[in-house]
């Protein structure tokens, strides 16, 4: 419901009561911002606003980094500096334009080394490109896939990372309202960099400036990492406040590998999250501290009043001792969890179901060079990469390459029927002392496997159809 003044915490009453310079400025850049486009401004080096022309002029674009819906993010390397950035070029025709004019407004009040920068922006009449950071280490995920065991040190360690920038963007007035795994990035990917485990936060296309008397009413975000203040009736108003719900959800997922409010229906997911109801299960939650979990269950409050800030969530003490020092290793089902979830069917699953998965899975190690599959063979399991990666090939030609988190030939645990491209092992990055590559780890599911688990729980027979569409 609507938020109640006289029940704010002490945090909240001051990010209430924000008029502060920061605040201020960032309402005037917003306004500046949102009516410069069709004409938006550039960032120069400095940081001071200019006029460009063309994205050509200045910067070589490069290789395909990712796509979306309505955008395409590429490499771009500056013409007279050879420094490298990434350019999300979108197409204007697709994308709203109140809410491009609200992103590129936001983004170029951000400056926070916990958050993506907006470097440059050019239009023409058909896309606008926004010129930010290049982040080359993955999302969260990814990385937790990549390490060999992921400790309550690291993940204190992240939303350390995502605590300081919702501190920053919050006190001048913006709440980002989409959280979720995928939108926190690694700068990089080398482990000898300083960068290696700094965070930063992205998409800020559902951002929103919140003036010092006002809350937000639009429904969005994430469905799993949605706050219960956002689902409630129309007209009911929010604040900051979702962002911290956001990233105890994050936590929560991180730490054992699926949501605290996970139901196979949406109506029912909602209903848990509306009431805050959610536990923290054995044995999945075993080795995991107190301080940890009480961490979660405060970022978890229902009321909104009575949930902390951004600034008080980074005086917890489970943050402030980076998760209090435990660097023991989560549960053994963890990362096999989150490669099982990967599949669209294995989404919104109860835990058990993806414990019996997970015991079912067949670890294969394949030597560079050598086929997982061939075509014309008919299949009979499909493949989940824990290591290394494959090459998807149709007629000797490349068409595909999966890496870590990746999976292929799920259409084998439905159909009888010839796979229709060889999939070959491309190793994995680690050496041997020898120089030899390492073979490519792979975590196989049977289709007689699959049916087992099939029937003790129905719900997947239902998803069945969406598995035939798979193209390997």
């Amino acid at each position: 419901g609507r938020l109640d003044d006289t029940h704010l915490s002490r945090g909240q009453e001051e990010r209430k009561g924000i008029m502060s310079s920061g605040l201020e400025q960032a309402k005037a850049a917003l306004r500046a911002q949102a009516a410069s486009l069709p004409n938006p401004p550039k960032p120069s080096g400095s940081g001071q606003p200019r006029m460009a022309r063309r994205l050509s002029d200045e910067y070589t674009v490069g290789k395909k980094l990712g796509t979306g819906s309505y955008a395409v993010v590429r490499e771009a390397t500056h013409r007279r500096t050879g420094a490298v950035f990434a350019v999300k070029i979108i197409d204007r025709k697709q994308a709203k334009e109140q809410r491009l004019k609200s992103e590129v407004a936001l983004m170029g009040t951000v400056d926070h080394s916990n958050c993506v920068k907006l470097w440059d922006v050019f239009q023409d009449r058909d896309r606008l490109c926004l010129v930010l950071d290049l982040l080359t280490g993955g999302t969260v995920l990814d990385r937790i896939l990549e390490l060999e065991s992921f400790t309550e040190n690291q993940a204190a360690s992240v939303i350390a990372d995502v605590l300081n920038a919702l501190h920053y963007l919050h006190n001048i007035g913006i709440t980002h309202r989409d959280l979720k795994p995928e939108n926190l990035l690694y700068v990089t990917s080398d482990p000898e960099s300083p960068q290696y485990n700094l965070i930063k936060l992205v998409d800020f296309g559902l951002a929103k400036l919140q003036s010092s008397h006002s809350n937000l009413q639009t429904v969005c975000g994430t469905p799993y990492f949605i706050a219960p203040e956002i689902l409630e009736e129309k007209h009911a108003t929010y604040g900051a406040e979702v962002d911290v719900w956001s990233l105890g959800v994050i936590l929560y997922f991180m730490l054992c590998g699926f949501h605290p409010f996970d139901d196979a229906k949406y109506p029912v997911m909602f209903a848990n999250i509306k009431k805050g109801r959610f536990s923290y299960p054995s044995p999945f939650w075993d080795s995991i501290s107190d301080g940890c979990k009480d961490y979660i269950s405060k970022s978890l409050v229902v009321d909104p009043s009575k949930r902390p800030t951004a600034a008080e969530c980074m005086e917890h003490p489970w943050i402030k001792g980076a998760g209090e020092s435990s660097a023991s290793k989560l549960h053994a089902s963890h990362r096999s969890f989150l490669l099982i979830q990967k599949l669209l069917i294995f989404q919104r699953i109860d835990p058990t179901c993806l414990q019996q998965v997970s015991q079912r899975l067949r670890i294969e190690r394949v030597p560079r060079g050598e086929l997982v599959i061939r075509a014309g063979e008919e299949g009979d399991s499909m493949y989940f990469i824990n290591s290394g990666s494959v090459s998807v090939l149709v007629d000797g030609m490349e068409i595909d390459r999966k890496g870590i988190g990746g999976f292929f030939g799920e259409a084998a645990l439905v159909l009888k029927q010839a796979r229709i491209a060889d999939v070959r092992s491309c190793g994995a990055k680690v050496y041997k002392d020898h120089g030899v590559p390492e073979a490519a780890e792979l975590f196989r599911l049977s289709r007689a496997d699959f049916e087992e688990v099939c029937e003790m729980y129905p719900e997947l027979q239902s998803r069945l159809s969406t598995i035939a569409e798979a193209n390997v």
